[in-house]
């Protein structure tokens, strides 16, 4: 067997398990196993997202701009997952808030799936918290940008 096909077998095999963040970089391993020329940072950033569209419910993808938000410089998703957990024990209320305020909306769009897919709440809340490690990310982007030029 191939090793990109026992790299998609994490995914199929446990398409209706929990998806623990070890097998989201478990995969970016065996990824990179099988395309040395591929820069691994990449690999895992590409597999929490490929992760998160088998379980919405479970994975919010690392990329660079949430790494910034998280301060997380390592490239293991396991990591991000913790500090993403902090960051969601710290920030319940506001968080919990921006869910209030989303949810009337969500809810309408939400209906379309709600036969196809469970934990709509939970989906919903980590795409918000996605959206606001995103919007985190690029305001310290900026600072320091605009830091880096008036140097």
């Amino acid at each position: 067997v191939s090793e990109k096909k026992k790299a998609w077998a994490i995914f199929t095999n446990s398409a209706n398990q929990i998806f623990t963040p070890i097998l989201v970089d478990e995969l970016a391993k065996k990824y990179a196993q099988t395309n040395k020329n591929e820069k691994v940072k990449q690999l895992t950033s590409l597999s929490s997202k490929l992760a998160m569209l088998l379980h919405p419910d479970q994975i919010i993808p690392m990329d660079s701009i949430n790494k910034i938000a998280l301060m997380h410089n390592e490239n293991q998703y396991v990591g991000f997952a913790e500090k993403v957990e902090a960051f969601k024990k710290g920030n319940n209320s506001e968080i919990k808030e921006l869910i209030d305020m989303v949810s009337p909306r969500a809810k309408k769009i939400e209906s379309i799936f709600s036969n196809e897919l469970e934990n709509l709440d939970k989906i919903r809340a980590n795409r918000v918290v996605d959206k606001l490690l995103l919007q985190i990310g690029r305001t310290k982007l900026k600072a320091k940008e605009l830091n880096e030029l008036t140097k």
